[in-house]
């Protein structure tokens, strides 16, 4: 079965965390026989690849584990996944964050629907009890960015932050403009030493 859309989830050292991870995006509304999930383990060394091969036993037509030799950090493992995605679109997923279960119908509906190269969703910030609701999106906003000059001049006046992980893309798109992430582990929250801090829920609030 042609999966609509395709999850790249890379993966360190995740065993606490990474089963939440998953199951939310086995859960999706959309049906998970239409996605195409990536588990990029990067050299994982607590029992991360193992609780991965458990659900590839369990949907062996939709999770796709890639097992690195050596570990290079989640942009290249995300890297990895954009190459390998066969679906029309994909977004990418930490391992300790997770998506509200209508999260990929929604946002799909949308770049169906209006063609687009990018979308992108509200998320929220889980920081032991308390919760922090960011980029609350209350109303659509549509751009059509076709030049360098607007492409300049739109990230100039728009803030990003954790834009990799509300978003969704056009497999196409990344490729055809030879888009890919720089090797570096700086910013990457599961690299960080110690416990993480926060988590994030991502979730399309358009209608």
């Amino acid at each position: 079965m042609e999966k609509k859309i395709s999850i790249i989830v890379p993966c360190y050292n995740a065993e606490s965390f990474i089963k939440e991870c998953i199951d939310s995006i086995v859960n999706q509304t959309i049906g998970f026989e239409n996605i195409e999930l990536f588990l990029i383990d990067d050299l994982s060394t607590d029992s991360s690849l193992e609780i991965m091969l458990k659900y590839k036993e369990l949907y062996p037509d939709n999770v796709i584990i890639e097992s690195l030799r050596e570990n290079k950090g989640q942009a290249h493992a995300r890297n990895i996944g954009i190459r390998l995605s066969s679906a029309p679109y994909l977004i990418f997923v930490d391992a300790d964050d997770w998506l509200e279960s209508t999260m990929c119908e929604r946002m799909l509906k949308k770049v169906e629907n209006y063609h687009f190269d990018v979308i992108g969703c509200g998320y929220i910030v889980h920081c032991g009890e308390q919760k922090r609701n960011e980029q609350n999106v209350e109303k659509e906003k549509r751009f059509s960015i076709h030049t360098v000059d607007k492409r300049k001049r739109f990230i100039e006046q728009n803030i990003f932050c954790g834009i990799i992980g509300r978003s969704c893309f056009r497999t196409e798109f990344l490729r055809e403009n030879y888009i890919e992430f720089k090797d570096f582990e700086k910013y990457e929250d599961n690299y960080f030493s110690g416990k993480v801090a926060y988590k994030v829920q991502s979730y399309c609030a358009l209608p």
